[in-house]
């Protein structure tokens, strides 16, 4: 395809869609459509990420890692506090301090991984790649 400037644009031939791919585009082959800037299938939200939701993606697993050290830094707090007010960790009813303990240990982990993808996402935007231009 020639564009208006007068340079020559190739754009690759999606059989399955029948129509010619803009550049980096790609066929996701769960969804079964072309999707422009294509970057991943997300299992999680059930979508492919792209173009038209990339942005959306990226404030959403910001937010989740936000969340999820947040948490983790008011159940630190809590247990400190607890700690410093009672002179020993535990009371004697011990469910809030399982609770207060589990809730750190899930969202300490879920911060580790949401707050190294979304450092992922950042590094992708400052190159302006997707995640599959990546892995190629």
């Amino acid at each position: 395809f020639s564009l208006p400037d007068g340079s020559i644009e190739y754009r690759k031939y999606c059989a399955t869609c029948e129509l010619f791919r803009p550049p980096r585009a790609s066929h996701c082959s769960r969804c079964d459509n072309c999707v422009e800037e294509f970057d991943h299938h997300c299992p999680w939200l059930s979508n492919c990420i792209g173009r038209r939701n990339y942005r959306f993606f990226f404030l959403f697993i910001l937010a989740v890692a936000v969340l999820a050290d947040t948490v983790f830094a008011m159940d630190v707090a809590f247990l400190t506090c607890l700690a410093l007010k009672e002179q020993r960790l535990w009371h004697e009813t011990a469910r809030d301090n399982v609770v207060a303990v589990l809730t750190a240990v899930v969202a300490f982990l879920a911060g580790l991984v949401m707050t190294g993808m979304t450092g992922y996402h950042v590094n992708c935007i400052r190159l302006n790649r997707t995640t599959a231009e990546q892995v190629k």
